[in-house]
């Protein structure tokens, strides 16, 4: 199979009901799928031998976290990896294709943190492929017809991670936005999430909307918006 094959494979696959997942914010919507349907989907596809994932580096860090209820310590994990399709042969593994990305995530928990930034590399490596990628682009791969995908009305859901208590990314994003509202007072929560992707651009050097940005990134773009938009100004 060419890799234009596999791409057009992934691109048309048709996820199960439940999979794709729908995260709310102060900052707007954004859709998601969990590791384990994305693992089944290569399954399927590429076949439970037709796959693997690489690891290259990882990276932990204790940071303190602002909560609204004070601080507190959390575990940040960044995995760098490349996810290959290929095949065995005869003892050899052999690569076809292969998407390198990043993945990180904090968490309380050192164990829940190397989870979690495994989950969030396989979402980006996928997409590299083609599955899941139209997540992405704000689009709910439910809602596409061509892909003979589930057109069901999303499930309200309070957070990423399934349940009904805030995640973390839940969190890092009011935190964020509370961050922009002292910082843009005259704008409204669509005029401060722009002035926030600006000054994203400007500082860190990089184009991403706020639903594109990783727990570690949300929480340096709070930082620093506070540093020199907020701190700075009270001391001058």
């Amino acid at each position: 199979m060419s890799n234009k094959e596999i791409f057009d494979l992934m691109r048309k696959y048709k996820w199960p009901e439940g999979a794709v997942k729908e995260a709310r914010s102060v900052w707007g919507k954004a859709h998601y799928i969990p590791r384990q349907y994305l693992e089944q989907a290569l399954n399927e596809i590429a076949g439970p031998d037709g796959w693997r994932v690489v690891p290259l580096n990882r990276f932990h860090e204790v940071v303190t976290q602002k909560t609204s209820s004070g601080e507190r310590r959390m575990n940040s994990v960044t995995l760098e990896a490349v996810l290959q399709l290929g095949q065995w042969k005869d003892g050899v593994w052999v690569a076809q294709a292969e998407a390198y990305d990043c993945g990180g995530f904090a968490m309380p928990t050192l164990f829940d943190a190397h989870k979690a930034a495994l989950s969030d590399f396989m979402q980006r490596a996928c997409a590299k492929f083609g599955l899941g990628a139209e997540i992405f682009f704000d689009e709910d791969p439910r809602a596409n017809p061509e892909r003979g995908a589930d057109t069901r009305e999303p499930e309200p859901e309070a957070s990423a991670n399934g349940g009904g208590q805030p995640s973390r990314r839940d969190e890092e994003m009011a935190n964020l936005a509370q961050v922009a509202k002292r910082a843009w007072p005259s704008e409204d929560s669509k005029g401060r999430a722009g002035k926030a992707k600006q000054f994203y651009h400007d500082v860190f050097g990089a184009d991403k909307s706020i639903t594109d940005m990783t727990i570690g990134e949300l929480r340096s773009l709070a930082d620093e918006i506070d540093k020199v938009l907020i701190s700075g100004k009270e001391k001058a």
